[in-house]
């Protein structure tokens, strides 16, 4: 505090993502010189819906991983993301478990799919049920980015809806003539 000045706030460090980018969540937040982290409310696989057996053009019987996560930067809340993949996604051995980060990095360690493109679109949704456990606060404002990836041979193999707390995760978007 200098005298006469009043007080001065360190400002608060947010995360900044460009809206045309295709990069994982965990790798934003890194780049950002943030530590990411997720802890999961579910990791679970499951029979298709209907829904996800047309999405990702599946046969009937077909199973999906089913993931909710709370995605953190430096242990701060940043987004709450719900993510369907279809169970060709993963090897063989895969069983929920084994995902613990980033599904990008457990998808590139393991030779899956790579995102190309996704398409996407953007709300702002104010819910107090999006999140879960004390860290949801009630009426909280989120930028949902609800989007399907593809990979290189333009399969659908990824559906998030993830809901970034408006004020932690700021998005830009560059727009030329």
């Amino acid at each position: 505090m200098r005298r006469g000045l009043g007080t001065f706030m360190a400002p608060h460090r947010e995360i900044h993502a460009g809206m045309q980018e295709l990069t994982s969540i965990s790798a934003t937040i890194a780049e950002m010189g943030f530590t990411p982290s997720m802890r999961y409310r579910r990791r679970t696989i499951r029979d298709a819906t209907e829904d996800e057996l047309a999405m990702f053009g599946l046969d009937p019987g077909a199973r999906v991983l089913d993931i909710q996560r709370k995605i953190l930067a430096d242990d701060t809340v940043v987004a709450y993301s719900y993510d369907i993949l279809p169970r060709w996604v993963f090897p063989d051995e895969f069983r929920a478990g084994h995902l613990r980060g980033s599904v990008f990095g457990y998808l590139a360690d393991h030779d899956g799919p790579r995102p190309t493109r996704a398409v996407a679109t953007v709300h702002a949704v104010r819910s107090d049920v999006v999140g879960w456990d004390d860290d949801a606060g009630e009426d909280n404002l989120y930028v949902l980015l609800d989007q399907l990836q593809f990979d290189d041979r333009g399969r659908p193999f990824m559906h998030s809806r993830s809901f970034f707390l408006e004020g932690e995760f700021n998005f830009t978007v560059i727009r030329t003539h």
